[in-house]
């Protein structure tokens, strides 16, 4: 993304002189990298930041540009090493990405210190055992694993997901599981439930509530 170039063609109308600090630049900049849209759709939506006083308003911009489809980069071959916003919109390349979903990429950001392309192997996993839902207690709990694991790179997720998937027992389910130990429609006893959770520590060994 060309800065200078987009404030090039920035009329003052558009943009006020006086509005270009440091801050409005730098998200300006940030959402341009993250969305990638084209210097004209850029300077649109800069122009309707700017406020009756020639204020440039920074959540009127945020807001606009999180009504937009992100634009995917086709110049990478392994969609992990795209910004997650866009790794994100590739599941779902008609709709733009919701608020929750934008704010739990922030929060993997600066809260777990995750770069893009870890973030993106969690929701891959996360959206697929999930059947497409980005659940943020259980995408939190896997996060928490993966710092306890000291788990930092795409690579070393798909190593631990590959582990975690071999110490699995075979030919087994947790659905299974939970037949095997004789709970069906009644209400179970504490004993049944305590195998159930016994049982089901072998598939979610990090999961504090079993």
């Amino acid at each position: 993304f060309n800065l200078s170039l987009l404030l090039d063609q920035l009329t003052d109308t558009q943009f006020p002189m006086h509005q270009r600090s440091q801050a409005n630049l730098n998200m300006i900049e940030t959402y341009a990298q993250r969305y990638q849209l084209t210097i004209l759709e850029l300077k649109r939506l800069i122009a309707r930041s700017v406020d009756d006083q020639r204020q440039f308003n920074q959540t009127t911009f945020k807001n606009l540009m999180e009504q937009q489809l992100v634009v995917v980069s086709d110049a990478v071959d392994n969609p992990y090493e795209l910004a997650s916003e866009q790794f994100l919109q590739t599941k779902q390349p008609t709709i733009p990405l919701n608020q929750a979903d934008l704010n739990l990429i922030g929060l993997l950001r600066k809260k777990y210190q995750f770069e893009d392309d870890l973030i993106n192997v969690l929701f891959d996993y996360v959206l697929d055992q999930t059947k497409g839902q980005l659940s943020k207690r259980y995408i939190e709990k896997i996060a928490s694993s993966w710092v306890r694991g000291k788990v930092k790179t795409s690579g070393e997720a798909l190593q631990y997901l590959r582990k975690l998937q071999e110490t699995k027992p075979a030919g087994k389910s947790p659905k299974k599981v939970i037949k095997d130990v004789g709970y069906q429609k009644d209400v179970p006893t504490r004993q049944t439930m305590d195998e159930i959770k016994a049982a089901l520590k072998e598939f979610y060994p990090d999961d504090e509530n079993l």
